[in-house]
């Protein structure tokens, strides 16, 4: 989903937009303080979510928002009137449904009360919240609710407690309404629901891995039964001794994760190799006629031994051309995960963190003391990069728009980080839409292209 076009008409009772248009890849909204650019996202995120709270308390005489999805062109529309607000959906250009929300309909809306507990050093800590429900059934509010969902990070990045100096992770928080920004207020709760995509990813990634892997074991046991009348009785090539030795560092690595024990793997391998590139070593460079026309029967001896090597090393090419394509395929199957790990370790590199994801499913941080901690040791502004990248690059949920939106994207950030964040961004979802209130030129960043300004 991309959002396209946006207009107000007294937002906030003296902000007009006659209409804004967004780029479909990034957007800075810009402009002094009071210019409306809080107001504005927030208008949006109440209109494609929805949040008829907003839309019955807010000021405002009309917002619009206009968003394609694949071939469609969707329209949001809302109007105020004496008792309450008009809501209006549209698809391409024609009408699918309206809803008059008045005062008396908003004030029976169910109102519902969420608690969350987080387990906390010190004392449990329970956060209320009340909201009004939206029920089904009112088909202008069930199409936008069917809208896939933005990343939203608002202004409000509170982390719940005290900082942690353990490694000890809070309780999972349980939901029971439809969250519509994937990152809420309270940052520790997206801290959490990212630790769970990108373990998932992991997992997801070890699984193919180890499909590959027992694949890979009934093609060595296959590979066996080649016709070994197919072996060369050349000479060896140049460069083959170290071919051999990449051989046998690649076979070892591939066996000892089919689980083999590492003595077992080094006794069968080493020897075999190790005569091997011994023989490359003396014989390479020479041909049959300069062996036999040699007085040297040791290098004559070598040249027989190295011929009586060959059907073996056939099969042992084969093996080794099967590894090689399963280590390919193994870094293909990977290259998400390392990238992950790249784009956060080049900004905790700072803080001297370092973050990886683990074979046990785990994610470990190395710290500055040289101890290992979780996500729950990284600073605020760590965490809401950890979330952001994340969740561009793992949720693929599919009610998830490629779309973010971020109000003052700069908070939490050094100057550093704050010149390479909209890349890193980029660089985690190159289809993703951003939308980012800013007053940072360091965000910006030679971008002026793609800013809008409010003024």
């Amino acid at each position: 989903m991309k959002i396209r076009k946006f207009s107000a008409v007294n937002l906030n009772g003296y902000i007009n937009f006659r209409q804004l248009h967004f780029d479909p890849q990034l957007t800075f909204l810009v402009g002094i303080n009071g210019s409306g650019k809080t107001s504005l996202i927030r208008a949006i995120m109440a209109l494609i979510t929805p949040d008829v709270d907003w839309l019955m308390t807010a000021a405002f005489e009309k917002v619009s928002v206009e968003v394609e999805i694949g071939q469609d062109i969707i329209e949001v529309h809302a109007s105020k009137s004496s008792d309450g607000c008009r809501v209006s959906f549209l698809r391409n250009g024609l009408a699918v449904s309206s809803f008059d929300l008045n005062s008396q309909t908003y004030t029976r809306l169910v109102r519902d009360r969420e608690e969350w507990e987080f387990d906390d050093d010190v004392e449990p800590i329970t956060i209320s919240e009340s909201y009004s429900r939206i029920p089904d059934g009112i088909e202008v509010f069930d199409q936008i609710k069917r809208l896939p969902t933005p990343i939203f990070l608002g202004l409000d990045r509170t982390t719940l407690g005290p900082d942690r100096t353990h490694a000890s992770r809070p309780r999972r928080i349980r939901s029971t309404r439809r969250m519509h920004p994937t990152i809420r207020s309270f940052l520790d709760e997206s801290v959490a629901q990212a630790e769970a995509l990108a373990l998932e990813a992991q997992r997801s990634a070890q699984s193919q891995r180890a499909r590959l892997a027992s694949k890979l074991r009934e093609d060595i046991l296959l590979s066996l039964f080649r016709d070994p009348k197919a072996a060369s009785s050349g000479m060896p090539r140049h460069g083959e001794a170290k071919r051999h030795d990449r051989a046998r560092r690649s076979l070892k690595e591939a066996f000892s994760f089919m689980g083999l024990p590492a003595d077992r793997i080094s006794a069968a391998i080493d020897p075999f190799y190790s005569e091997l590139i011994g023989l490359a070593s003396v014989l390479s460079g020479k041909s049959v006629q300069q062996i036999f026309q040699s007085d040297d029967q040791t290098l004559r001896n070598r040249w027989m031994e190295w011929q009586s090597f060959q059907q073996q090393l056939y099969l042992v090419n084969g093996v080794d051309e099967l590894v090689s394509e399963f280590n390919r395929s193994e870094k293909i199957i990977f290259m998400a995960i390392r990238k992950y790990e790249d784009i956060l370790n080049s900004f905790f590199f700072d803080s001297k963190k370092k973050l990886r994801l683990t074979e046990d499913f785990d994610i470990e941080l190395d710290l500055p003391s040289g101890k290992t901690g979780d996500v729950y040791f990284l600073s605020s502004g760590e965490r809401q990069l950890f979330v952001l990248i994340t969740a561009l690059m793992f949720n693929d949920d599919a009610d998830q728009a490629d779309l973010v939106i971020i109000d003052e994207p700069e908070l939490s950030l050094h100057i550093k980080w704050q010149e390479s964040f909209v890349g890193s961004l980029m660089d985690a979802n190159p289809h993703a839409q951003l939308i980012m209130a800013t007053h940072s030129p360091s965000i910006i960043s030679g971008r002026q292209e793609y800013c809008v300004s409010l003024v």
